[in-house]
């Protein structure tokens, strides 16, 4: 085991691939709603490493569980910026303390079902199947005369 493999364990963190890195791999878009705080439903916090809520974001869209963040500017919660991911859509807040936004699934797959503000979609229809006529039985000989 790499002594980077034994650090990661001994240490118990999560690694997050950054957007450009060969495994990052986006599962949505979320557009930026600046002055918007969304408190509530936060799974993880974490100090953002720099003043650009494109980080909480991008973080947001690699992760499954969340379906929105909110990232709180510097000065605010702590000398440094910091980002609030969401495993549920709060209600949005108006504050100039913060950018939040709601993670929308890529165009090639279906939204998740139980988000607030959107409906869950109903399955596709179901297929006629054939059910072929039941077998003769040879226990019984009936006859007419």
């Amino acid at each position: 085991m790499s002594s980077f493999a034994v650090a990661a364990l001994a240490v118990g963190c999560t690694i997050v691939q950054q957007p450009g890195s060969p495994a990052y791999v986006s599962s949505g878009t979320a557009a930026l709603e600046v002055n918007v705080d969304r408190p509530g439903s936060d799974y993880r916090s974490f100090d953002v490493s720099s003043a650009r809520p494109e980080e909480c974001r991008d973080t947001c869209l690699v992760e499954p569980q969340c379906v929105a963040f909110t990232y709180v500017s510097p000065g605010i919660q702590g000398p440094s910026a910091r980002c609030r991911l969401k495993n549920a859509v709060p209600a949005q807040t108006p504050n100039a303390c913060c950018v939040s936004g709601v993670k929308s699934a890529p165009a090639d797959q279906p939204q998740q079902a139980g988000r607030v503000g959107m409906p869950p979609r109903a399955p596709p229809p179901r297929q006629p199947t054939y059910a072929a006529p039941p077998e003769p039985s040879s226990c019984c000989i009936s006859g007419v005369k």
